[in-house]
């Protein structure tokens, strides 16, 4: 009897592309059924749920407030506290309640939506007082929502609603004591139209001339701080340098904007005036000294001054090993200048100290000079920098693996000699690491071989057990 074969076929794998969730698989389950799947996941996400009314009410704007309103005034009576662990739900909810301001809300009525954020706004510092935001997980979404009041505010078709709107937002910025609403004004005025901006420089400058500044221990007061930064965006909403400028004076010499003072000058095409300004501050008392040099080597570029522009990117160059301003410098020489004047640069790096001096190489990126780096300075190594060592010793083996090895022994030796537990792990994969390299060391120059190095490691660490172990799991 002759048997019959049977062959056997592996059933066809299902079609991923029919499985995977999208609006489109899902739309196949029919409405009844994903509106079954939607109650059941928002019985145990309030802020589903929450979300899912608003939706419903997008077709009526009232009923859409009124709930956002009644959410508010909910979190506005909570007074327990939230620990810094548990701000997630906190924030989920905030945000949850913003983006129906801003999305359902603002659709079907920018001004109502405009108007909620009064009482969103409200509830920062109420909410600040209640929680542990050490993260800052919740006071930003507070700053974020800024932006948000000032965009909706841009699509409010009444001029005069949108002035009492913009005025409103004002006011409310001015009582914000926790700094919440510092972005709110400069945000507004950038989105408002010529005419309803006029009317607020005006409104602005009554509220100057009726609390005129005041330097407190240095720092601008509240109110002050607040007026110079409204008066400054008006000014470049406005294109009006004089206002720029006076917006800073108000904040006094130590506080003021020197470099945007000098870039707006250039900007209108106004450099002799720039120079002049540039050359009156005191760069040493200066906040912002790299910015001013930035600025200047502009103002040297657009009187025509290239060689005094060049000096300073050389300068800047020198001083900190800036890699935009030799980048800048060497760009503007002739090939064979630039050639000879990047050695240089690459010589004169090499004498700095040596993390700063490997951090430029590894950036610029001069792989040869990093290698050559590590190798001849290998005793200043520290392996606590291993935020630097572990990119550039990845970017080292390929074409140095010698010094991409010392510098994970750097980090092995710090991580056991200090007794770093929580780095073991790294430690155990640095070392695997050297081992994989070790057979395309040419030449140790002096260091011990992987063999013997481990052999040191034995030796001197021969109780870091929870090292070890991690070494022989790999």
């Amino acid at each position: 009897m002759t048997g019959k074969v049977v062959s056997k076929t592996k059933p066809a794998p299902p079609n991923r592309a029919k499985l995977e969730l999208s609006a489109d698989t899902l739309a196949r389950l029919g409405a009844k059924k994903l509106a079954a799947l939607l109650l059941v996941a928002a019985d145990d996400d309030p802020v589903l749920a929450r979300k899912l009314r608003m939706e419903l009410m997008v077709q009526d704007p009232e009923a859409l407030a009124h709930e956002i309103d009644r959410q508010i005034s909910n979190l506005r009576r909570s007074r327990s506290f939230v620990d810094w662990n548990r701000t997630g739900d906190l924030v989920k909810t905030l945000d949850g309640l913003r983006a129906s301001i801003v999305g359902p809300l603002a659709a079907a009525d920018p001004c109502l939506a405009a108007e909620r954020f009064f009482s969103f706004f409200a509830l920062g510092q109420p909410t600040i007082d209640r929680v542990d935001d050490s993260s800052g997980r919740v006071s930003s979404v507070f700053r974020n929502s800024t932006e948000d009041f000032a965009a909706i505010l841009s699509l409010v078709s009444d001029p005069e609603k949108q002035l009492a709107l913009a005025r409103r937002g004002y006011e409310a910025a001015e009582v914000d004591d926790y700094g919440l609403l510092d972005d709110l004004v400069a945000d507004v005025m950038q989105r408002l139209p010529p005419a309803t901006l006029a009317i607020m420089r005006n409104f602005v400058e009554a509220r100057i001339e009726a609390s005129p500044p005041v330097i407190e221990g240095g720092r601008l007061n509240h109110l002050a701080s607040l007026h110079a930064s409204a008066l400054a965006a008006i000014a470049d909403a406005q294109g009006d340098v004089e206002l720029y400028i006076r917006a800073q004076m108000l904040k006094g010499p130590r506080l003021r904007d020197d470099c945007g003072i000098a870039q707006r000058l250039l900007k209108h095409q106004r450099v002799p005036e720039a120079l002049a300004h540039l050359d009156s501050i005191d760069v040493a008392d200066s906040r912002d000294t790299y910015r001013l040099e930035d600025v200047r080597i502009e103002v040297m570029e657009a009187l025509g001054r290239r060689e005094e522009a060049q000096a300073l990117r050389w300068s800047a160059f020198e001083r900190r090993l800036s890699q935009e301003h030799l980048r800048g410098y060497l760009k503007r020489l002739p090939a064979f200048d630039a050639e000879e004047k990047q050695e240089e640069a690459m010589a004169l790096a090499a004498t700095r100290p040596l993390h700063g001096a490997l951090e430029f190489f590894i950036n610029w990126p001069n792989i040869r000079a990093a290698g050559a780096l590590v190798r001849t300075r290998s005793g200043e190594l520290d392996g606590d920098w291993y935020f630097l060592y572990t990119p550039a010793a990845s970017m080292l083996e390929s074409r140095e693996p010698l010094a991409a090895t010392l510098l994970r022994r750097a980090m092995i030796d710090f991580t056991l000699g200090k007794a770093r537990s929580s780095r073991y792990e790294h430690a155990a994969r640095h070392l695997a690491e050297c081992a994989s390299l070790a057979p395309v060391v040419q030449d140790w120059s002096g260091a011990p071989d992987h063999m013997a190095y481990v052999a040191h490691l034995k030796a001197e660490h021969p109780r870091k057990t929870g090292f070890w172990s991690r070494v022989q799991g790999r």
